[in-house]
């Protein structure tokens, strides 16, 4: 449920007073990196020059409203209408005494203000730092209303050519503090990742070149844009301190307050990226095509919810022709093989369920379409990922040690034994720390968590204290290989064989210590030719892949190409040391232990 409240209380309004007096808080875009050359182009980047090298020439600002707020911030903001009285903004630039201040709008992106109307400082509503806010009445139609995006969560869009990655930023220009009123300019850059509710992008200066932006100071308010498939633009992002607030992730919420607030008076609209997906729900079905029968041959003032896809204001037969080519088609990623619109988990079970196997096409782990499971998809896998912060599992059986049962017996745990040998520690931590259970925090309880050391966890082969392909590529290169190497093989459950049981377990851990699964050295590189299995090694067992698979995958050929490179080695994959120190103890714990184990030092329970 989103927060209300009809006014703020004197408290708020000094902290915000001892925060933000005198400090410019805006949304001030730069173009180009620290220090180097900037790259912003008035005719490309200045909505109001209306001149046609502007980088979105259809995006119409009409409904971006700016209001001024008088000392101690001497700044504009920015309203984005998303209903005929309500818009979004972010929390932290209403004041905090009252707001009862006039939004200015400008009609054709002309820089003279085309209409003032007042907030309504007897509403506001918020999730996290995008805030809802209302006018006293409602702007002229004239005045764009804003759909809001909603997509399919995931680290970024790969393999789904129906969603552009391009995002445009409103904000100022830096460089020159044009701080003033109508001074809204717009940035290039693309999505990099989201989930929840935050929304992140590129500022490498790399694909979009002079016209990537990126967003410094404050930050404020302002809002960031997509393409839709129909020409038009729908929302994406409210700026915030270090990020853009994510509206996919709260479309429906934000709609579901405005529609509570109105007395279902006022609507928001939630679109997708695929032409005919009326109710957003990622793919076009029977559902769709109800609604826009239902309402053929209505309009003006039809939206893209009620069969308008094409944005001309009617629903008509062009509308059912654009519905009829997506008819059945949604936004699934390739790798999204359990159709739950997240490459996640899940889908990573489905690839080592049926590793090196042949399957139907674009099911059970082939992301690639070509009927067998291999590197190749765990790279299309990769590159959708849905990557969240890694948070680790909690074991379900932790063994001796491991008192934080966050499946690593590391410094966090003898921390904890530490503090209950030298010092007074909570009831709830010397119950952790008496590991033997005997009543006692002593040496042996310090001892038996050394003897089951294991700072990096089962899937971290190489011991760098990241779960990526360096450490799932050992294990794909001994996949149903039998070892005592244990987790230095791959077998990280150390039963004797690398198989599907330790792939699970490194879907479990899958990411920890990773920023962008997409940028890793890929695992389906260029593969040895003969070498089927991908292990690296062309031989007998290639030799039976290409056999099982002749006339389904395979051709005769390729058994010419399988014994010309009989006992080739090569193969795909990154190379990976599996020699890597694994982090020893602090010094700290082995002094105490051996301070302990002359009995010196001992606890007893209460």
């Amino acid at each position: 449920m989103p927060q209300r409240h009809p006014h703020i209380d004197c408290l708020r309004l000094l902290i915000l007073l001892a925060l933000f007096s005198f400090v410019p808080q805006v949304a001030a875009l730069q173009w180009g990196p620290d220090g180097g050359s900037d790259y912003y182009d008035p005719a490309r980047h200045n909505p109001f020059a209306r001149d046609p090298a502007f980088i979105a020439p259809t995006l119409d600002l009409s409904g971006v409203g700016q209001f001024y707020k008088p000392a101690p911030f001497y700044n504009y903001f920015w309203a984005t209408m998303i209903s005929d009285t309500y818009f979004v903004t972010a929390r932290h630039v209403i004041p905090a005494d009252s707001y009862d201040y006039d939004v200015h709008f400008y009609h054709d992106n002309d820089p003279t203000p085309a209409e003032s109307i007042t907030i309504d400082d007897t509403y506001l509503a918020w999730f996290g730092d995008l805030a809802i806010g209302r006018l006293l009445s409602a702007p002229s139609s004239a005045l764009k209303r804003f759909s809001l995006i909603k997509r399919p969560e995931g680290t970024n869009y790969a393999g789904i050519p129906d969603i552009d990655p391009e995002l445009f930023l409103v904000g100022v220009h830096t460089a020159t503090s044009e701080y003033g009123e109508a001074q809204s300019r717009v940035g290039l850059n693309d999505i990099s990742q989201h989930y929840g509710d935050s929304l992140y992008f590129n500022y490498d200066f790399g694909q979009r070149g002079v016209d990537e932006a990126r967003t410094v100071c404050c930050d404020s308010s302002a809002p960031s844009f997509v393409a839709n498939h129909y020409g038009n633009f729908a929302l994406a992002g409210i700026h915030t301190d270090d990020r853009d607030m994510n509206v996919s992730s709260l479309a429906s919420a934000i709609a579901a307050e405005v529609q509570n607030a109105s007395g279902g008076a006022e609507s928001v609209t939630i679109v997708s990226d695929l032409a005919g997906d009326l109710n957003a729900d990622f793919k076009v079905d029977s559902n769709d095509r109800t609604i826009l029968l239902n309402n053929l041959g209505s309009g003006p003032g039809m939206r893209h919810i009620d069969g308008d896809i094409n944005g001309d204001g009617y629903v008509n037969n062009d509308d059912l022709t654009a519905m009829e080519g997506n008819f059945n088609k949604t936004l699934s990623a390739p790798a999204d093989f359990n159709g739950d619109f997240a490459v996640n988990k899940l889908d990573m079970l489905a690839i080592g369920n049926h590793w090196h196997s042949a399957v139907t096409a674009h099911t059970n782990g082939d992301a690639n379409g070509d009927g067998y499971v291999d590197g190749k998809d765990f790279d299309l896998l990769n590159a959708g990922y849905l990557n969240v912060p890694w948070i680790a599992p909690h074991a379900v059986s932790p063994v001796p040690g491991d008192l934080t049962q966050d499946g690593l017996v590391d410094n966090d745990d003898s921390n904890i034994v530490l503090s209950c040998l030298t010092s007074v520690c909570s009831t709830q931590d010397f119950h952790r720390a008496d590991i033997n259970k005997d009543g006692l925090v002593d040496a042996i309880d310090l001892q038996i968590l050394l003897s089951n050391w294991d700072p990096t966890g089962p899937a971290d082969v190489n011991n760098d204290l990241k779960i990526n392909n360096d450490d799932i590529s050992v294990l794909f290169k001994n996949w149903s290989k039998t070892t005592n190497l244990g987790k230095a093989d791959g077998d990280l459950n150390v039963d004797g064989v690398v198989d599907a049981a330790d792939y699970a377990i490194m879907a479990d851990w899958w990411g920890r210590g990773v920023s962008d699964f997409a940028a890793q050295a890929p695992i389906g590189t260029t593969p040895l030719p003969g070498d089927f299995n991908a292990d690296g090694t062309v031989d007998a067992a290639d030799y039976v892949v290409w056999r099982k698979g002749l006339e389904t995958i395979y051709t005769q050929n390729e058994y010419d190409v399988w014994r010309t490179n009989l006992g080739k080695q090569g193969g795909s994959g990154s190379g990976v040391s599996v020699n890597a120190a694994v982090p020893e103890p602090a010094v700290s714990v082995l002094l105490i232990l051996a301070i302990a184990s002359r009995g010196f030092l001992r606890r007893r329970g209460a």
